[in-house]
């Protein structure tokens, strides 16, 4: 039995300015990402972070932008974390640009603390949006969602974070962690401790992109299968 998930994050709708030419690669985007996951059969996405690009305030055409990619995705159940470009306070998720969606049935939004759930196959997870994380001595889930800064992972091809969590104690908490926030794609495999996935950019948003590879990723709960498709 598969039970898949589709996993973006990092959208930034508004990105330079709100400029019209990147509401549009975002609603396109949206409709290939729609496309794809109809022709895998996937029923629900994961959206790590940042939806929105402007922490501080979002135009009345980056809204408008943000109704469309949404309706394009309107037939998938979607569950989102907060990041922080969606987080009014740089270190708390409490006032944000993503409550506007609590009214759509098929969106749940994850803002105020950490959640934990259970899947139909059995396997537990955790939804921890930003300025929230998972207690290292006593959590334990099967898979982990977050928006973190973990010390190691780069942030650009030539910025590397040298603070926030350390791999080694997140992964005590699960052996499974996906993250947004960095827009650089990883996934780093530490053997009989797990793994780290940096989900990356849904799309080239600047030159610290440039070259490198986006798209989505489909993740097997059942199976701890992981498979990523290029956009």
């Amino acid at each position: 039995m598969q039970d898949k998930i589709a996993i973006i994050s990092d959208i930034h709708i508004g990105a330079h300015s709100d400029n019209p030419k990147w509401h549009s690669i975002a609603v396109n985007y949206a409709k290939w990402l729609s496309a794809t996951l109809k022709e895998r059969g996937i029923t629900e996405l994961f959206i790590l972070g940042d939806v929105f690009d402007n922490r501080k305030e979002v135009g009345v055409a980056t809204l408008h932008t943000a109704t469309l990619f949404f309706q394009e995705l309107s037939e998938f159940k979607i569950r989102i974390l907060t990041g922080n470009h969606d987080s009014y306070y740089s270190e708390s998720s409490e006032v944000n640009s993503l409550s506007q969606f609590d009214e759509w049935d098929n969106i749940t939004v994850y803002s105020s603390s950490k959640t934990i759930l259970t899947r139909d196959c059995g396997k537990t997870y955790m939804m921890c949006p930003w300025g929230t994380s998972p207690d290292m001595e006593t959590d334990r889930v099967d898979t982990v969602f977050g928006h973190f800064e973990i010390n190691g992972f780069y942030m650009t091809r030539a910025s590397m974070c040298d603070s926030g969590v350390a791999s080694n104690d997140i992964l005590k908490v699960s052996k499974r962690v996906f993250s947004g926030h960095f827009h650089m794609r990883d996934v780093r495999d530490y053997g009989e401790s797990g793994s780290i996935v940096y989900v990356g950019s849904a799309y080239q948003l600047d030159w610290g992109d440039a070259d490198t590879v986006k798209g989505v990723y489909l993740y097997d709960f059942e199976s701890d299968g992981l498979e990523f498709i290029e956009n």
